[in-house]
């Protein structure tokens, strides 16, 4: 009879172990996950709402020609300035090789198209 207490309690010890191994796992994973996916996600928001509001900044001095509708364009643009930078910080989140190098590049490519329209 004590030795089948001793199995069980070798085997409740080999479960809170298990239980503590995969919490320390779960742990780990959610401080990733708020620790950089999040940041990411929150980044790639305002580089899209920045991209939208030089658009539509573009699209209305095309139409009506009043540079004074450049102006959500010239805010934008100075926001992406401080937005390239940001970008090399998700280098480590694990998103790929090279894939802030393309953002980059695709954001400059929509910088260029708007300066195009604009002259």
């Amino acid at each position: 009879m004590v030795f089948g207490y001793f199995i069980i309690a070798c085997l409740s010890l080999a479960i809170i172990l298990f239980s503590i191994y995969s919490m320390n796992k779960v742990t780990t994973e959610s401080d990733f996950i708020i620790k950089k996916i999040l940041p990411a996600k929150t980044f790639s928001t305002e580089v899209l709402t920045s991209l939208i509001n030089q658009d539509s900044a573009v699209l209305s001095y095309v139409i009506s020609g009043e540079k004074s509708f450049l102006d959500p364009y010239y805010l934008g643009n100075k926001q992406l300035e401080g937005y390239y930078t940001a970008l090399s910080n998700l280098d480590d989140t694990k998103l790929g090789d090279g894939t802030s190098s393309k953002l980059s590049a695709q954001m400059e490519s929509i910088q260029i198209f708007f300066s195009r329209q604009i002259i």
